[in-house]
């Protein structure tokens, strides 16, 4: 999002104890240190991935007296909520306020604006997982070891500038 001009750039996770919450959160911390922004605690919010608390977590940080200029969700639902929280505060998206989300659910393509997100590869996700679970069954050994898929970035009407790079 730094590549939009954003340069306070806010982070709606999920739970505070859930695996996928933290690795969201650590990739959200590593990709500021490595573009020298830092990570603003004030700026990190735990949610549950429902758009509730993307709403309810957006205007808490939108009415603080720095605010963002740009939110990351860990959840397109989330980043739903968090672009009704700014409209209905008359903060201008993408101008004002950036927003991102993440798992590019069909929604995110319907909703005004529409929403930048992170897409994720369901299908070779579900391929992976059902390949594993076939060499369990024939008695094979599956690593525990991490499996990293590509993922892109869907540039849409939440982020001005939106060419990224992948």
């Amino acid at each position: 999002m730094r590549e939009c001009g954003y340069r306070k750039i806010a982070k709606i996770t999920g739970k505070i104890g859930a695996l996928l919450s933290q690795d969201r959160l650590k990739g959200y911390k590593m990709a500021l240190e490595n573009l020298g922004l830092g990570a603003n605690e004030k700026y990190i919010k735990y949610g549950d991935y429902k758009y509730e608390s993307g709403y309810k977590l957006a205007k808490e940080l939108l009415t603080m007296p720095e605010p963002p200029d740009a939110i990351f969700c860990s959840n397109d639902e989330m980043a739903i909520g968090a672009c009704d929280a700014a409209k209905e505060l008359g903060i201008s998206i993408p101008d004002e306020l950036g927003i991102m989300g993440f798992d590019d659910i069909e929604l995110a393509s319907m909703v005004t604006p529409k929403i930048t997100t992170v897409h994720q590869p369901r299908y070779e996700m579900g391929k992976l997982a059902a390949r594993l679970l076939i060499d369990i069954l024939k008695g094979g050994v599956v690593s525990k070891g991490k499996y990293i898929l590509d993922t892109s970035i869907i540039p849409r009407e939440s982020t001005k500038n939106t060419n990224f790079t992948n």
